[in-house]
């Protein structure tokens, strides 16, 4: 660089140079960053200075809030992701049939008279009052039964349910269909 005259540096054009307590500081000229201190509107050094682009300094900066909206939503679904996949685990998939008139009047497992009218179903182990969650694919139907008889004893089968249960889901012409269930809970 060459040396200043006068205060003026020649290769920096109308900039100049005030002396301060450690040597020469630069004064800032139209459109140049003031490297420390305070810049000429009184803001923090730095800042652009006016004739850059006044209306640059103006605007706010936008920040970018679909980033943060973004790691919520995925943290969220991937706790939904979770919920669901614990949620299909708990389903299982099984052969249903239905019992109707030949048990009429006839006492189940549990000691319950079998009407055909309540909806509940047969399972080999679970235990009584074992409340099921029972969807047919084939019509998209969901019903809650409560277990309360032993069976069905063909193999294959899974699940016997009362007439009134296989009527709401839609099977009762497929007499036997392929379901989901799941345990819900126990009756009271």
């Amino acid at each position: 660089m060459a040396p200043a005259t006068a205060g003026h540096h020649p290769a920096a054009g109308p900039e100049e140079e005030i002396g301060g307590p450690d040597g020469p500081v630069p004064v800032e000229s139209r459109g140049q960053r003031v490297p420390s201190g305070r810049g000429s509107d009184g803001g923090a050094g730095g800042a652009e200075t006016a004739g850059a682009d006044e209306g640059a300094a103006a605007r706010p900066r936008r920040q970018r809030e679909d980033d943060d909206r973004a790691s919520v939503a995925t943290a969220s679904d991937r706790a939904a992701n979770e919920d669901r996949a614990r949620e299909e685990a708990r389903w299982q998939e099984g052969v249903a049939s239905w019992y109707g008139p030949g048990f009429y009047g006839r006492p189940t497992a549990s000691g319950e008279i079998f009407t055909g009218r309540d909806f509940t179903a047969a399972h080999r182990s679970l235990p009584f009052g074992t409340l099921l969650r029972v969807h047919y694919p084939v019509t998209g139907r969901t019903v809650e039964v409560r277990i309360n008889d032993r069976g069905p004893f063909i193999a294959g089968r899974d699940l016997d349910l009362a007439e009134a249960a296989a009527r709401a889901l839609g099977m009762i012409s497929a007499g036997v269909a392929r379901v989901r269930y799941q345990v819900i809970g126990r009756a009271d």
